[in-house]
């Protein structure tokens, strides 16, 4: 488990009946408290470290659509900076945008 979070990672919230996916919108009490505003609009308060959520690092490769205009792509290069990962995504018509973590999920999962 990372030791740090930091706004607008992706993460998944464990829970009986499934998993949800979420970003992270602030860190407090010095990074002990997350608040995820979950893909459903929702948002929840966790301590960090906890097993209840964890950090979503999507690899190379991986399917994903891009929240912003809808595309499904691959990941075709992974980046990090501050804390944030940046995803290249390659689309169909041959774009291939740099998008941040909080602007993607895994193809086939709804928000």
């Amino acid at each position: 488990m990372p030791d740090q979070l930091v706004a607008k990672n992706l993460v998944r919230w464990n829970q009986p009946g499934g998993d949800t996916l979420g970003v992270v919108a602030r860190v407090e009490n010095g990074g002990r408290r997350v608040v995820v505003r979950l893909d459903g609009g929702e948002e929840r308060m966790f301590v960090w470290p906890s097993e209840v959520i964890e950090r979503v690092l999507l690899p190379q490769g991986q399917h994903v659509r891009v929240l912003t205009s809808g595309a499904v792509g691959v990941i075709s290069g992974v980046r990090s900076h501050n804390g944030i990962v940046l995803y290249q995504v390659s689309v169909p018509g041959g774009q291939a945008p740099m998008v941040m973590e909080d602007g993607v999920r895994p193809a086939g999962t709804l928000t």
